[in-house]
């Protein structure tokens, strides 16, 4: 018996069965999307202050109210260049308005007020809180300086503190001390 016949018909048999019953299974999918989807972009922040309009201590304040343009730095204290008001006329016996809001942008700031005539100075909270150290008057009139040891803090509990200044005609005050983000005062007179 010949072989070679025998396996070359059993492998075209084979394969003529493989053709004829193929066993190919064909799947898909597919997707469909209408319009653009992008992605939000990251968002990468700095947490060394807080975000505005909020203290540390206090929660939610609103924005700054003190004008960009009433401090002017010096190299080491910063000065109220904004408007200086005077006593009304009409007010002879109560506070009045002398600075408009204002901050400590530095460890000290100058207010000059070219020799008028206060009973006493009040640092009025407007937003924040600030530390207020020591205020120091220097006269026109050739007195001493006054001196006035404080360490309170300006804040939404305690929103004033009252320094009792001799009647004589001051030329400048200092305050000593610092305002945190977003704190705001302002100086009344009497």
């Amino acid at each position: 018996m010949n072989l070679k016949p025998l396996i070359t018909m059993l492998v075209l048999g084979a394969s003529s069965a493989a053709f004829a019953a193929p066993a190919v299974t064909v799947s898909g999918s597919a997707s469909v999307t209408i319009g653009t989807r992008r992605t939000p972009p990251v968002v990468v922040r700095d947490h060394r202050l807080p975000a505005p309009g909020w203290d540390r201590d206090y929660g939610f304040q609103p924005a700054p109210i003190a004008a960009p343009g009433n401090i002017k730095h010096n190299s080491d204290s910063s000065e109220y260049i904004g408007p200086i008001y005077s006593m009304p006329r009409w007010n002879d016996a109560g506070w009045f308005k002398l600075t408009d809001p204002t901050r400590i942008e530095l460890t000290r700031q100058i207010f000059n007020v070219n020799g008028q005539r206060f009973d006493a100075l009040m640092l009025q909270n407007v937003t924040g809180s600030s530390s207020i150290r020591l205020v120091k008057v220097r006269f026109s009139d050739g007195s001493p300086d006054q001196t006035i040891t404080l360490n309170q803090n300006l804040s939404s509990y305690q929103s004033t503190v009252q320094v009792n200044v001799q009647h004589h005609p001051i030329q400048t005050f200092v305050v000593y001390g610092t305002s945190n983000f977003n704190s705001t005062y302002r100086v009344l007179g009497t």
